[in-house]
């Protein structure tokens, strides 16, 4: 019983969370409840997560969430709000640090391949849904704010992903190419693994999130060009790589006529990708910043001056909510942001300690992914959360055994 209670169960609930046909299929389920369910699980289980200096920062910064919940905060008004910020913060990191301590293979690979499976199998049903209707993905966020729940069912009872699990993708794709490309891994593993990274990057590309498919290209470019043998040469490799785009940056001809060869080559009608590269363009041509950009930065601005309100303590006032990192820095002020990233910057370097030295560049390749998702978009959800802190370390370490550790990790 405590081994399924141990081993399994978690897995099953992280499942769940990621799963939106399943929730519409089984809507007396409340997400929320599963994952503080899944915190007291790894509370009673997973109790070395627990033993580190890490968690001081965690409860100090979950004092704060508490006190600006009381006086009526406007970011975190309401107890849900609280409980899912630390839910979707410490389950994940406690569970990727209890298979990888414990070296919980069996445990590994049921979660890896329930994540391929389920990855390959919502972007052949996002593909289904994207043909019958008008850019759904990316629709459903403005249907949800509407709160028109019956598209949304329709849509998710099909079998479609979410916009924030789009955005979550990228973070994975440094762990897919070594699981790919360098690790020991058996033929069907890595058959497997190809089927996951272009199920994600079509998905990403269905999804017309223009943040998603940037990532994606930069986690795929970075992960490229990874030594295991050699920092040194991984470093002079990102040069070259610098020295030959910094040009199209600095030059602004060249970053046009750059823009105008991927312009052509997509689709005119409806493609916000399109939309996107034209306002970069006009940007670069007059200086003026209009259209999709122009609303981010503003956006952005807006969290800046809710911030200066009160550096220290934050202001309870709308921010711009297009920023996880922003928003929080905001609202919380230097009091409640600095625990907050203290938790995540060590979280990330325990989780970078317990992996390979050979693989960490693609584990420091996909976290930098989270961050920069997090500081660009409001993304502060389970799925950025579950694939930054189990998917991407517990993929790696899998990928990273030897055949001959494998065949004993099997039987203990």
């Amino acid at each position: 019983m405590n081994k399924l209670l141990r081993d399994y169960l978690p897995v099953i609930f992280c499942v769940f969370l990621s799963f939106t046909q399943l929730k519409v299929y089984l809507p007396f389920i409340n997400s929320l409840a599963i994952m503080a369910l899944g915190l007291m699980l790894s509370f009673l289980y997973y109790k070395g997560f627990y033993r580190q200096s890490l968690l001081g920062w965690l409860c100090l910064y979950a004092i704060v969430l508490l006190i600006n919940n009381f006086i009526g905060d406007y970011y975190f008004k309401l107890i849900t709000n609280v409980v899912e910020e630390i839910c979707v913060l410490v389950f994940p990191a406690a569970l990727s640090f209890f298979v990888i301590t414990h070296k919980k293979y069996k445990m590994a690979v049921l979660l890896v391949y329930s994540f391929f499976f389920l990855i390959i199998y919502s972007a052949i049903a996002s593909f289904i849904v994207c043909s019958m209707f008008p850019d759904p993905i990316r629709t459903s966020v403005f249907f949800l704010n509407q709160g028109e729940m019956s598209t949304l069912n329709l849509y998710y009872g099909m079998g479609m992903v979410t916009y924030k699990f789009c955005h979550a993708l990228p973070i994975v794709i440094p762990a897919l190419l070594y699981s790919i490309l360098r690790s020991d891994q058996s033929k069907t593993f890595k058959t497997t693994a190809f089927a996951t990274l272009i199920a994600s990057l079509l998905t990403i590309y269905l999804s017309n999130a223009t943040t998603a498919f940037l990532l994606a290209l930069y986690a795929l470019a970075a992960s490229l060009f990874v030594s295991e043998k050699s920092l040194k040469a991984t470093i002079f490799r990102i040069i070259g790589v610098m020295v030959v785009f910094v040009p199209l940056v600095i030059r602004s001809d060249l970053l046009v006529d750059l823009i105008n060869s991927i312009g052509s080559l997509l689709p005119e009608n409806e493609n916000s990708y399109l939309e996107r590269l034209n306002d970069i363009k006009l940007a670069t041509d007059s200086g003026n910043i209009s259209g999709d950009l122009d609303s981010r930065v503003s956006r952005y601005n807006e969290s800046v001056s809710v911030f200066v309100e009160d550096i220290f303590f934050g202001s309870n006032m709308q921010t711009g909510e297009h920023s996880a990192i922003l928003d929080r820095l905001a609202c919380l002020g230097l009091v409640g942001w600095i625990p907050y990233l203290v938790y995540i910057v060590k979280n990330t370097l325990s989780q970078n300690h317990l992996l390979q030295k050979e693989i960490r560049p693609y584990f420091v390749i996909g976290a930098s992914t989270a961050i920069l998702l997090l500081a660009t978009k409001n993304m502060s959800y389970w799925d950025t959360w579950f694939m930054f802190f189990t998917l991407l370390p517990v993929m790696l370490w899998l990928t990273s055994l030897d055949p001959h550790e494998v065949e004993q990790l099997k039987h203990k």
